[in-house]
């Protein structure tokens, strides 16, 4: 279902028989465009830029930028090693990066992790000698150099933030995605991981700022491990959260981030925002649907895109709610939420998404 009292777009994914057939629906509810690709995991992401003129898609492990004025797919990169690619993050800004990228749902916090090897079914397990095998190859592969370059382009002039040529065992710089891109410059999260092949470490680090003149700054002070929603005007950002490392499953407020690491809630009409405000205030139905809520415990919605209407001086979240675990049925809908607080909140689109059949909304 769409209300069609605000504009947004709209991604659907139809799943079948290991493929992915992937449509992008502009605000007119039009095709803009259209592909298909492996059937490789369950992963969506759909934001739309600041100034409108660039989609971001996440569909598994591809990332795809469109550009809407006119449907053209200007780059499409799976995320893995070695990639080398070149991303539009706007009608202004471009992004280059060789290296390292990993797409990581919006929240990189100090982890680490292990390989492991199963085999299905009742059989018997592999042999020993090829698990050793298969543990000395990732140990080689991790101590080969790979090299990383991360830059950001505009008007013809390009800003070189990060370059080496480190091997995984070494540990190495690794963008974590999305970039933030807003009017007055590019906000990057990145980590150091380290891996050895069989075992691998995560260290979110500062970030980085890229301003408009070309200027690279390491924000300090602060680790960055969750991604804004969106870069707010004076370099502050708005968080989905109140932590700039960690991001929980609670009912936290919506936060604006600055760039020396101060961390305030957004407060509408006086009281801070959590995505349980907005669904009271603009879909009470939906929340009255999900049963008693214990803000302190996880809670089944997720606020997972934002734009700001400068005009109306209006804030759109696009907020995805879980309504049934065992189907994965999930509610997508995008709220209108007027920051005087003089106006209520509202939806202005709202669609169901399944396991074979996944929509995203972005305002």
């Amino acid at each position: 279902m769409r209300l069609a009292c605000r504009l947004v777009l709209e991604l659907r994914v139809e799943r079948d028989q290991g493929r992915a057939g992937v449509t992008l629906l502009g605000d007119d509810g039009g095709v803009i465009a259209a592909w298909e690709q492996a059937d490789a995991g369950d992963r969506l992401e759909l934001r739309r830029s600041h100034d409108g003129a660039v989609a971001l898609i996440v569909v598994d492990q591809v990332i795809t930028a469109v550009r809407l004025a006119d449907g053209q797919i200007a780059a499409q990169f799976r995320d893995e090693r070695g990639i080398d690619a070149a991303f539009p993050l706007d009608g202004a800004w471009t992004l280059e990066i060789a290296g390292e990228l990993d797409i990581d749902g919006g929240h990189t916090g100090f982890h680490g992790g292990g390989v492991g090897f199963f085999w299905p079914g009742l059989g018997e397990p592999p042999d020993k000698t090829e698990i050793a095998r298969l543990r000395a190859e990732l140990s080689a592969a991790a101590r080969a150099p790979v090299p990383r370059r991360l830059a950001v382009r505009r008007d013809g002039k390009t800003a070189l933030v990060h370059e080496s040529a480190a091997a995984p065992v070494e540990g190495g710089e690794i963008l974590l995605w999305p970039p933030i891109a807003g009017p007055e410059g590019v906000l990057l999260r990145h980590a150091i991981v380290t891996d050895e092949g069989n075992h691998h470490e995560t260290a979110p680090q500062p970030p980085w700022l890229v301003r408009a003149d070309g200027t690279v700054t390491q924000l300090v002070g602060f680790e960055l491990g969750v991604s804004p929603l969106l870069a707010l005007p004076g370099d502050r950002w708005l968080l989905p959260g109140a932590d700039a490392l960690w991001r929980d499953d609670y009912d936290d407020p919506l936060s604006v981030l600055h760039a020396d690491g101060r961390i305030e809630p957004l407060r509408v009409g006086g009281e801070p925002v959590p995505a349980s405000r907005v669904l009271r205030e603009a879909a009470p139905e939906v929340l009255a649907s999900l049963g008693p809520i214990d803000p302190d415990q996880d809670v089944p919605w997720e606020t997972v895109s934002a734009r700001l209407d400068p005009e109306s001086d209006e804030l759109q979240l696009a907020i995805a709610i879980e309504i049934d675990a065992e189907t994965d049925t999930c509610t997508i809908l995008v709220a209108s939420v007027p920051l005087s607080g003089e106006a209520p909140m509202r939806v202005v689109a709202q669609s169901t998404s399944t396991p074979n059949s996944q929509v995203a909304l972005a305002p």
